[in-house]
Formats: structure tokens, C-alpha cells, sequence
């Protein structure tokens, strides 16, 4: 885990480029001063295809980086999300709710953002996620 180590955009974006973690599932950068840079280059990742849980909580990502991260297509074994205690607006949220490759997806935690009830809505109408996924804004 690499949480709490204030990493930044720039290690985030170092992280992201490892293309040797073929096998990754869980990647923790929580409380890591990671804003939209740094952000946007982990959802561009394309090689973590059995990646199951990323937390990205209590950073300083805003609609830039939600919205990337939100049209990731690759992470198809997503399971739980965590953007919690960030800076994503409406922009960010929809681009989130929008996304249909995350069928797995069980957890997806967005608590103190700053989005509000249009964005909310779209992520809990997600039709192509689970029924059962638990989401909490």
C-alpha cells in the first residue's frame, strides 16, 4: 500500500506508467496530494485488467481527473472505487455514472465532493453496474 506518503501528481504519474503490474489488483494512494494530473494518468492505464480495488480517497482530484478515471473501459474486474473526500464536481460524477465497463463494480464511495442531485442521480441510475452495488455519496 502506498497510502499517506504524498506522492503527488508526479508519482501518481510514474505509478500509472508501470506497465510490469499486469496483475495488479489493489492500489491504495489515498492521502497523497494526488490532483487532476496525477489522477487522469492512472485512468488512463490500460494494462491493469484485473485490477479490483483502487482508493483514491482524500486527495485533491477534481472533475478533470474523476471524468479520466470515469472513462476507463479496461478495468473491467472493478469491484470498489473510493473518490471520497476529493474535489469532484458535476462534470466528474456524470463521467463516472456513465461508465458501463465496471459490471463488478460492488463499492463505489464518493462522500464530500462537490457534486449535486443531477450527478448523484446519474450514478445511482446506472443500469449497466449491479444491482446490488453499494454507492454512497
Amino acid at each position: 500500500m502506498l497510502q499517506d506518503n504524498h506522492i503527488g501528481d508526479r508519482g501518481a504519474e510514474v505509478i500509472a506508467k508501470n506497465y510490469i503490474w499486469i496483475d495488479l489488483k489493489i492500489l491504495d494512494l489515498s492521502n497523497n496530494k494526488i490532483g487532476n494530473k496525477g489522477a487522469k494518468a492512472i485512468g488512463l492505464n490500460s494494462t491493469w485488467k484485473k485490477f479490483e480495488e483502487l482508493n483514491l480517497a482524500n486527495n485533491q482530484i477534481g472533475d478533470e481527473g474523476g471524468a479520466t478515471i470515469g472513462g476507463n473501459s479496461k478495468w473491467k474486474e472493478l469491484k470498489k472505487l473510493s473518490l471520497k473526500e476529493n474535489r469532484i464536481g458535476d462534470k466528474g460524477a456524470m463521467a463516472i455514472g456513465e461508465n458501463k465497463s465496471w459490471r463488478n463494480l460492488e463499492v463505489l464511495l464518493l462522500q464530500y465532493n462537490y457534486f449535486g442531485k443531477t450527478a448523484a442521480a446519474a450514478l445511482k441510475n446506472n443500469e449497466a453496474w449491479p444491482k446490488g452495488v453499494r454507492i454512497e455519496i
